[in-house]
């Protein structure tokens, strides 16, 4: 072989992107009719099993005007749609999985399984609520701690999303364009726990029994957790825009992923902010 043949050849092989290929990755089946059908399906159930469930209704929930109750619903659909699309992913993405078990998790997908996991539990805990409510009286105890028992339960979500976050750090140690959204996103859930433990001690105790520091501790919690999450959404933003600079090739699970929490991180919160806002002016 000649030098001239030598360096064709070296030109010619392929080189490796610190991303893996689009064809190393998990691939979902082309979005049909049948998965929006499913996704529907699914959205109805959710919405049903949470109404169900009492969560949303509370002491206030009769005593709104009808535009706080308008966006109280909004709020709910929102929630359920967004988190029906997690659920449906997951099955979808279980089953590309298995057809094809060397390949790798595109950035989004794991988007839907932190979605879809906290969703399931959350599903199967308004489940449980929703029997318990059902059999116990209306002015009964355990019917008027049910908004309690949903707090205390929405840790173990938040958990399971602090787990896959990192697991999806690890996972893409390859490009660190995704793998530090996830670490912030992870950071930020775990900041989360924190400050909803110290909040929780904070109203279960006698103010006189706290620690002189803890009001302290908790306004700095907040603040921390909250520039973490900022962080994590820009560097998130980021991500997607140099993906699509790049041209990488993504498949429209990623993409459901990247919806998945975008509204869940922003869509949502803003929807609770301006209910509280109205409802603020409207006592």
């Amino acid at each position: 072989m000649t030098d001239s043949d030598a360096s064709h050849s070296d030109s010619s092989a392929p080189t490796q992107a610190p991303f893996a290929p689009a064809e190393h990755y998990c691939c979902p089946p082309r979005l049909g009719i049948s998965h929006l059908l499913i996704w529907t399906a699914v959205v109805a159930v959710n919405m049903k099993l949470f109404m169900a469930s009492g969560i949303p209704r509370g002491d206030i929930a009769p005593q709104l005007p009808q535009a706080l109750s308008i966006l109280l619903h909004v709020n709910i659909f929102v929630f359920s749609a967004t988190h029906a699309a997690a659920i449906v992913g997951i099955f979808i993405l279980l089953r590309a999985k298995i057809r094809d078990r060397p390949a790798r998790l595109q950035p989004g997908h794991w988007f839907v399984l932190a979605g879809g996991v906290a969703f399931l539990v959350i599903l199967s805990c308004s489940l449980l609520l929703s029997a318990f409510r059902f059999v116990a009286k209306d002015d009964s105890p355990f019917e008027q701690s049910i908004p309690s028992w949903f707090t205390a339960v929405s840790i173990v979500p938040t958990l399971l999303q602090i787990g896959i976050y990192f697991w999806a750090t690890w996972a893409s140690k390859g490009s660190k364009r995704w793998q530090v959204p996830f670490a912030l996103l992870a950071t930020a859930s775990l900041l989360h726990i924190f400050t909803f433990g110290i909040r929780s001690l904070q109203m279960l105790s006698n103010p006189s029994d706290l620690l002189p520091g803890l009001f302290f501790v908790m306004d700095a919690m907040l603040v921390v957790t909250r520039v973490v999450s900022v962080a994590a959404i820009v560097v998130l933003s980021a991500a997607v825009v140099l993906d699509l600079i790049h041209r990488e090739r993504r498949d429209w699970l990623h993409w459901v992923g990247i919806a998945i929490i975008f509204m869940t991180t922003l869509v949502q919160p803003a929807i609770a902010w301006v209910w509280m806002l109205l409802y603020r002016s409207s006592v």
